[in-house]
């Protein structure tokens, strides 16, 4: 929403139109690949509690290993 900044799916519009292009989005099938990124949340935890990185930066990564990691989409539709 451009007064809001609130953000919606396409799906979830009535007549969706591109504010750039002026194209209607069209919906198809496509495959999707995770990377797990959980796996490999102590590995990346500790590498973390290293001294090569800026404060700030360890604090906000701790913050998102508290709240669990979450798989990453790489597709590219």
């Amino acid at each position: 929403c451009e007064v809001c900044g609130a953000t919606y799916d396409p799906t979830e519009l009535k007549n969706p139109v591109s504010a750039v292009s002026g194209a209607t989005p069209i919906t198809k099938e496509s495959k999707h690949y995770f990377f797990k990124l959980g796996n490999f949340e102590p590995m990346l935890r500790e590498w973390t509690q290293g001294d090569h990185l800026q404060a700030e930066v360890g604090r906000k990564l701790g913050e998102w290993f508290d709240s669990g990691l979450q798989d990453w989409d790489i597709s590219r539709g």
